[in-house]
């Protein structure tokens, strides 16, 4: 696959890797792979960086079922660290050969630094359906911001176009409340993307729970934040100018006096004395207090 070329610290081209990052991402079977190796599970290593926060206990379980019956049918992509191996791309099946009590794993060594190692499998996971909303997102971020991508190169190396690349990425600026709900796939992406009109994270989780809890679909929700949009902002209420200092002196000696809570509404024309009372039999001991009784 064709990339843009950009200056790069890399030591391969982004060209080099996109090509790479495809060919290690193909489900390559064992026995069409005269290259991959047997590894014991125990030395090796789930990569660090890896995008994928999450991984489905049934789907592994799944996995696992057919890994006892087949075996792994894939290999898994590995660099050596030392005297281990650290995954490139297959943890799901390293994952799921533990559950199945596999211990020796078929793999493809690759000569990676840490920083191809990141890219290629970055690009591995973002091409994979079962990733969320979020941690794809975070992957074409990290992609950007650490290996200097556009968001063409990075829609070109996930098969993706450039504004839906664009749209993704737009939701890590939601806030943690709402991006939880996208990545446990409660909200969905086209419904939270709305939000990222609104500036004031207040707003963004309000309407994520309304839209949740009206139980709206994507053209609901859409008609939904369109009206609210259209609405006149309401009017910022003016604030209260703070009391002078002596009210408060004030609003104590009073309460000390008739035994009940006092507020005073100061202006420097008018103002307002609010006294607090329980009762008839309240009301009449602060009537005669305020008499002289």
């Amino acid at each position: 696959m064709a990339a843009t070329k950009k200056k790069s610290s890399l030591g391969k081209g982004l060209n080099v890797l996109f090509d790479e990052a495809i060919t290690v991402t193909e489900e390559t079977n064992v026995k069409e792979n005269p290259d991959y190796t047997v590894l014991k599970w125990n030395d090796i290593d789930p990569d660090k960086s890896q995008p994928r926060k999450v991984f489905d206990e049934e789907a592994l379980n799944v996995l696992a079922d057919s890994i006892k019956t087949h075996g792994i049918i894939n290999p898994v992509i590995v660099r050596k660290v030392g005297d281990r191996y650290v995954l490139i791309a297959g943890e799901r099946r390293w994952r799921a050969a533990k559950l199945a009590g596999v211990s020796d794993i078929p793999a493809i060594v690759k000569d990676y630094d840490e920083q191809q190692t990141a890219v290629v499998a970055l690009i591995d996971n973002l091409q994979r359906e079962d990733l969320n909303t979020i941690e794809e997102a975070e992957g074409m971020q990290r992609l950007m911001d650490e290996f200097n991508f556009t968001q063409e190169q990075v829609a070109q190396s996930v098969g993706k176009s450039r504004p839906a690349v664009a749209n993704t990425v737009r939701l890590l600026s939601l806030p943690e409340p709402v991006k939880k709900l996208v990545s446990e796939r409660v909200l969905p992406p086209g419904q939270a993307r709305l939000l990222c009109s609104f500036d004031e994270e207040e707003l963004q989780i309000k309407y994520a729970n309304e839209i949740l809890s009206r139980g709206m679909n994507t053209r609901q929700a859409e008609q939904y934040i369109a009206k609210i949009k259209a609405e006149p902002a309401e009017p910022k209420k003016p604030e209260k100018k703070p009391q002078p200092i002596f009210i408060a002196d004030i609003e104590q000696n009073l309460e000390q006096k008739l035994q009940t809570k006092v507020r005073v509404n100061y202006g420097a024309k008018k103002g307002s004395i609010e006294i607090a009372y329980f009762g008839e039999d309240e009301l009449d001991r602060i009537y005669e207090l305020l008499l002289g009784k």
